[in-house]
């Protein structure tokens, strides 16, 4: 229960957002003392070292092209072109690593003696603490309270035959039967235990006119209490404990000559009774009588009342602060509730010499701190999913508990645990979304500040549209306590201009996970974008300084004429098509210049065949060159945007925590029209540009002869041209 009053922080947001994860493994085992020590770099470092990793690779490659062709010689060029092959290849290859010798036999021997390993408490890891022995109308009564420090079974003192002085007809373990028996072929009964503090009791009539009743003990009993009116015991300790047997000898005063005329007497009534105690706003008590023997025997009970408490269950007698309960023969157990009066002290005690056993569990509101002094509480099972405080006291036991209400604790009674915000700009306008999801513990309004100018169009609360209107930029907004998720919609009259900035908006509290989203219209050109540090890039602008890099280093093959401008211009234009394809239009104009200068010594198969083999590649490089221009006229520019999701017509950003505030995130870009501009500029360039290398490679092609018919036998063989 909840108190009204009170003002229950609903605690700070968790960020949700994930990074890289580095797995750490060991060929050997690990000490518990040995300290692992991790080497992180910020993310200026990182970036330094991303971009010295790019220019030493630039000057390898400019390096081995000034080695390679010095003189645009062809076989050094074939050289260079199977060496960088061979460099990606050893770059982007990632070959698994085998594990196949791990674990090994000695590494598995030893995970498994370390399973098997019995508990650190081997063999003492279950005791008796107490034990006490109750002998009335040949009626033995043995309670035993055992401590187990972990998982295990111990043997019970009882005979190992049927026929023995005393066979236990009941066995109950915390108050309640169970099945967790076990006879041995000796004869021995075990009862396994869970880990904790539990009172085993065992109950059962003794032989008819016996006179001496023998109790094995094959685990130490610490501490031993005798009530057994006519019997002497035999076998305890000097220190009160047991070991071994004990032994009742009844009393040669009562004699044995009534003995034959005793008959058996019905069992007596015995029950238990369980208080819950529940601390809230209010108190409570629930009590339980729960008969333990066997029906068919009527009882009464007058069961002690608790200080301040107050029956509200109807039939429930009450006189002199106890409570008359009557079980008729066939009942089993009885019900009642009752209130208490909240307190700083409260004494629980059980009464002694009664029928019945007792039992008290606690639930404890977090607006109460409850202390408990005197019997150690029980331990209880870990699959129970909301454990309560539990006690079983002895005969004559009492706690004491002390109740403070603790003082509260300043914070927020709201948390925004998601703020995420979609612009859609348009020609004229621009919409907005926000979508909140956030924690209340209590109800009431809060407030959330719009942008200058902008104009509510819909507002909803989980799903269900609410009549909200705003006050200028101030909206309030109904909450009720528990999770809700709030939806907003509005719209301003901005223009779209080149620089966009997402509008400024208030959450009015701490969030967590506030994500911001840009659709790109489709007629606009993305240049730039800039915002959080979990968002976009446009890589469009390092691929250019890549692009000049490369530039640079194909202008050193002289054999080649083109030269640093049309190579830069060429692959400006070639950005906008797949990588594989461009390598294409580079391989081509290599391949005719290794034909000039090489391919007139070939004989005339390997002559025609790279003659064929020169015509698919010129018609598979006009094919590449014809879709870049078709791509940069038609379609949409490819900037190369990546990051946290985002494409080239979706901007997403993402920051793990604000103050109150909404992320900005900007964006530059121009019309369509001006890409369509650029690449017309570079289409015609290129058309001119593509006459005088058709013409070179046309000579490249037709150098030594343009086909080579194979020789008939017995004709000539031609002279190799110089």
């Amino acid at each position: 229960s909840l108190d009204p009053d009170a003002r229950i922080p609903t605690g700070p947001g968790v960020p949700t957002w994930e990074w890289l994860q580095v797995d750490l493994s060991w060929s050997g085992p690990v000490e518990a003392q040995q300290t692992l020590r991790l080497w992180l770099i910020s993310p200026f470092f990182a970036r330094v070292l991303s971009f010295a990793r790019v220019l030493l690779l630039a000057a390898l490659c400019l390096v081995a092209l000034r080695r390679a062709a010095p003189n645009g010689g062809g076989p050094a060029l074939a050289r260079f072109a199977v060496s960088t092959v061979l460099l990606l290849a050893m770059l982007i290859s990632r070959a698994p690593i085998a594990r196949a010798e791990l674990p090994s036999a000695e590494l598995l021997q030893e995970l498994h003696e370390r399973l098997s390993k019995p508990p650190v408490c081997t063999p003492n890891c279950a005791s008796i603490a107490r034990l006490a022995i109750e002998l009335r109308d040949d009626r033995l009564r043995l309670r035993l309270e055992a401590h187990a420090a972990v998982a295990t079974a111990i043997p019970l003192p009882a005979a190992t035959d049927d026929a023995a002085e005393f066979v236990p007809q009941q066995i109950l373990v915390d108050a309640r039967s169970t099945e967790a028996l076990r006879r041995e072929s000796d004869g021995a009964l075990w009862v396994a235990l869970e880990p904790g503090v539990h009172e085993v009791l065992l109950e059962g009539r003794v032989a008819e006119g016996a006179a001496r009743i023998e109790i094995p003990f094959p685990l130490r009993a610490r501490a031993v209490a005798i009530d057994a009116p006519g019997w002497q015991v035999e076998g305890i300790d000097a220190d009160g404990s047991a070991s071994g047997a004990l032994s009742l000898v009844r009393d040669a005063t009562q004699g044995t000559a009534a003995m034959p005329s005793l008959r058996p007497a019905p069992a007596p009534f015995f029950a238990l009774v369980e208080r819950q105690l529940s601390f809230g706003v209010t108190w409570s008590v629930d009590t339980h009588v729960a008969r333990l023997s066997a029906p068919g025997q009527a009882a009464v009970l007058e069961v002690p009342l608790l200080e301040g408490e107050a029956v509200t269950t109807e039939g429930i007698a009450v006189a002199g602060g106890k409570a008359k309960v009557a079980f008729a023969p066939d009942a089993i157990d009885l019900y009642w509730s009752s209130t208490l009066a909240p307190r700083e002290t409260l004494v629980l005690r059980a009464p002694e010499s009664v029928a019945w056993v007792e039992d008290w569990r606690f639930a404890v509101d977090p607006i109460w701190h409850v202390d408990a002094a005197g019997v150690p509480p029980i331990a209880q099972p870990e699959s129970d999913p909301a454990p309560l405080r539990a006690f079983r006291p002895w005969p004559g036991e009492s706690l004491a508990l002390t109740a403070v209400r603790p003082l509260g604790v300043g914070g927020a009674t709201l948390t925004i645990d998601r703020a995420d915000l979609t612009l859609a700009p348009g020609l004229r306008s621009r919409d907005a979304r926000l979508d909140l999801v956030l924690r209340s513990t209590q109800g009431g309004r809060h407030i959330v500040t719009l942008p200058e100018g902008a104009e509510l169009r819909t507002a909803r609360i989980d799903g269900i549209e609410q009549p909200l209107r705003a006050d200028g930029r101030v909206l309030s907004v109904p909450i009720r306590p528990g999770e809700q998720r709030v939806q907003l919609e509005w719209r301003t009259n901005d223009a779209i201009s080149w620089r966009l900035a997402t509008p400024d908006v208030e959450l009015g509290a701490a969030a967590v996970n506030l994500g911001v989203q840009i659709a790109v219209p489709e007629n606009r050109w993305v240049l730039a974008v800039w915002g959080p540090r979990l968002g976009p890039a446009v890589l469009f602008w390092s691929v250019l300084f890549v692009l000049a890099l490369v530039s640079l280093g194909l202008a050193q093959v002289r054999s080649v004429p083109l030269r640093f401008p049309h190579w830069f211009l060429l692959g400006l234009g070639l950005t906008q098509v797949p990588v594989w394809m461009s390598a294409i239009v580079v391989a081509w104009f290599f391949a005719l210049a290794w034909r000039r200068e090489r391919g007139a010594r070939l004989g005339a198969l390997g002559f025609d065949a790279a003659q064929m083999a020169l015509a698919l590649a010129t018609a598979a490089a006009l094919a590449v060159l014809f879709e870049a221009i078709r791509h940069g006229l038609l379609g949409p520019p490819d900037m190369q945007i990546a990051g946290n999701g985002s494409s080239g017509s979706d901007l997403r950003w993402y920051q793990d925590r604000s103050d109150g505030g909404l992320p900005v995130a900007t964006l530059l870009s121009v019309p369509l029209g001006v890409y369509r501009l650029a690449m017309l500029c570079w289409a015609l360039w290129l058309a001119r540009a593509l006459l005088r290398w058709l013409r070179w490679g046309w000579d490249c092609f037709a150098e030594g002869g343009r086909w080579r018919a194979p020789l008939r036998p017995g004709a000539p063989k031609p002279a190799a041209p110089t």
